[in-house]
């Protein structure tokens, strides 16, 4: 016969699991000043009395504490503390790695998803993020809120009031040898209002004690030794998340009030917004967001304002919320003659340029890069967002069919670049200055002269390349796969020839390209730098100290040529020309950046202008000289001025 003291199997579990909760809310709720100590103690002593049972969320509501806005939004946060430390001690990331995660999450305005930011800061693969996400929602569950019926708003708990016990976190150890009780009516004393409390005596309600630990001398690679213990021990991250708790962003200097919610009139307050609202995505996926427009439902002015800017020669179109629409010509913004867009009309004109899956993630994180392709009027590279004044939707104009280096009045001497069977090409530049258009014509020159196959990586694809000569595969982030590092990986193992890199945006990307440069293929890529020894500086300063001497023997070894460019208006006002300056990798240039002398470079590459280097300066001089633009542009781009002829 079993003992009156044996627990029933799974009890120690749910007793640590509800331990572990109290600590999170009491964390959430004490440090961001939601309760005061005499509250938490209130609402601890109920949690107690019904096992660890009643979800706190509920004793928020039963109390008028919060109401289900405010509590969902509370709930944002705790996940948030949860994800941190369950990340943390595992040793997937370190304190430094969270402390950018939160950083990427305030920036969003706690509207990213924790997942998502692992993902896109090539942090964690889905696969490692995936138990987490399990011990997320094991951790904080998953309450059905019933709201009370209508009662007078209870008095607020005086601290000088005479709460014989305060509860703490340490007393949730006694759950341990109690056994689960039957929910109870729920009555006064059923939440530990009146009544006698079990606890053994007062203690401080703003200290945390998470019961368990992890062992932190094992390194995990995220499986179930790493994130499936009962409890998890706290890690002082010293990391704040923004929570918004009546209206008003408790850490920050957010208001809000001027955040931008879909259907919600400019200058009218905003409500306390909703999970769907400031982009929560639902842990299953199967909660749909409303559109005020079905997917592909064209605005008929939008398509106009776009027809226009193709006309005229534009590059980009902006139909922005709060302002009229307008483009960008020969580098300059013009207006159209059209009045400012309503916030109706700017959601409407955005979510109709989406498919379904677009137009629902749009509304759940309120930024979103895509491509479109209209069947008059070419493909679009676009980018939309929400400002505090509503929706805004960005078109770069792609030309039609891939250019040429010819058609860009680029020398079609930077074409030998292509021949190359292996090592690092870089084309690099000011955002905006054709980076991707330079380098899909390099992609156009691999594609019509050799049998290869080919690989490119964007975010989105921009240039369509059929097939010529070589297969070439274009994938596109996030569509297509996570991230670029993730696409690279698997490139590796894709047998191809020639990658093209739409961005080397971080450490894993950049190690990746030279790595994939180092082992026999032809790595094409951009950068965002204006001249080819500010890129040497720059890839090899993304890496640590201790490994950057390797790096530039790396360099030194793997690259074939560097080319920086920007684009200046022409004199006559007729569109823009690309002034360029042209690094060839050779001894001289091997050894300055072997040797970390990288300030040797420009020197390098002015005696070197019959292997065909070219100087920024030396190119605008030409442009100046030939009259393609004017003096006073070129000086803007220029090093030194005084190389630029008067």
């Amino acid at each position: 016969m079993e003992s009156e003291t044996t627990t029933r199997p799974g009890d120690d579990q749910a007793a640590a699991l509800a331990s572990t909760r109290a600590a999170v809310w009491q964390h959430v709720l004490v440090r961001n000043k939601v309760l005061n100590e005499s509250q938490w103690a209130r609402c601890l002593t109920a949690f107690k009395k019904h096992g660890g049972e009643l979800f706190v969320e509920q004793i928020l509501l039963n109390e008028g504490w919060a109401d289900q806005a405010m509590i969902e939004n509370l709930r944002r946060a705790a996940r948030m503390v949860v994800w941190g430390q369950l990340l943390v001690q595992s040793k997937l990331l370190s304190k430094e790695q969270w402390a950018k995660v939160v950083s990427v999450y305030n920036e969003q305005g706690g509207r990213g998803s924790v997942g998502q930011i692992l993902v896109e800061l090539s942090m964690l693969s889905e696969k490692q993020i995936q138990p987490a996400r399990q011990r997320v929602a094991m951790v904080l569950g998953a309450p059905k809120l019933v709201v009370p019926a209508a009662k007078p708003a209870p008095k607020k708990p005086d601290p000088a009031d005479d709460i014989e016990e305060i509860a703490d976190i340490d007393d949730l150890e006694e759950i341990e040898e109690t056994p689960k009780r039957p929910a109870a009516k729920k009555d006064d004393d059923d939440y530990g209002l009146s009544g006698e409390d079990d606890s053994e005596g007062p203690t401080k309600a703003n200290e945390m004690d998470w019961v368990g630990t992890v062992d932190r001398e094992t390194k995990h690679d995220f499986d179930e030794s790493a994130i499936h213990e009962n409890q998890i021990e706290l890690v002082d991250l010293d990391e704040e998340v923004k929570i918004v708790v009546n209206n008003s962003m408790t850490t920050g200097k957010v208001d809000p009030n001027k955040l931008y919610v879909p259907g919600q009139a400019l200058g009218k307050p905003a409500a306390a917004p909703t999970p769907a609202a400031i982009g929560e995505t639902a842990p299953s996926g199967d909660e749909r967001l409303p559109s005020p427009v079905p997917p592909g439902q064209l605005d008929p002015e939008a398509v106009k304002y776009i027809k226009k800017a193709v006309d005229v020669g534009a590059s980009d179109v902006h139909l922005p919320a709060g302002s009229p629409p307008f483009m960008r010509l020969n580098g300059e913004i013009t207006f159209f003659d059209a009045p400012p867009l309503s916030e109706e009309q700017a959601l409407r004109m955005a979510l109709g340029f989406m498919d379904d899956a677009q137009q629902q993630r749009f509304l759940r994180h309120h930024d979103l890069d895509l491509s479109y392709e209209h069947p008059e009027l070419g493909r679009f590279r676009v980018n939309a967002l929400l400002t505090f004044r509503g929706a805004d939707i960005i078109f770069r104009i792609i030309p039609k069919g891939v250019p040429t280096l010819k058609s860009l009045g680029i020398p079609e001497s930077i074409g030998g670049l292509t021949e190359w069977t292996q090592g690092l090409v870089l084309v690099t530049g000011p955002a905006g200055c054709g980076k991707s258009t330079t380098a899909a014509a390099l992609v156009d020159m691999v594609n019509a002269n050799r049998h290869d196959h080919v690989i490119t990586v964007e975010d989105p694809v921009e240039f369509i390349h059929p097939s010529k000569n070589c297969n070439v595969t274009q994938r596109q982030v996030p569509r297509d796969t996570a991230s670029f590092a993730t696409a690279l990986r698997g490139a590796l193992r894709e047998d191809p020839d020639v990658i093209m890199i739409g961005e080397m945006r971080d450490l894993e990307t950049i190690s990746l390209a030279l790595t994939a440069a180092e082992t026999g293929h032809l790595v094409i890529g951009t950068l965002h730098t204006k001249s080819a020894a500010r890129t040497v500086d720059r890839i090899i300063d993304v890496f640590p100290t201790d490994q950057q001497a390797q790096i530039r023997i790396m360099i030194s070894e793997a690259l074939r040529g560097i080319v920086s460019q920007v684009l200046i208006p022409r004199a006559n006002g007729k569109g823009r020309v690309a002034a360029l300056e042209v690094l060839y990798n050779n001894t001289a240039v091997a050894n300055a950046v072997r040797d970390a002398k990288s300030f040797q470079i420009p020197s390098i590459m002015q005696t070197g202008k019959k292997l065909g280097m070219k100087l920024m300066d030396d190119s605008l001089a030409e442009l100046v000289t030939q009259g393609v633009i004017k003096r006073e542009e070129a000086i803007k781009y220029a090093e030194n001025p005084k190389h630029i002829p008067g």
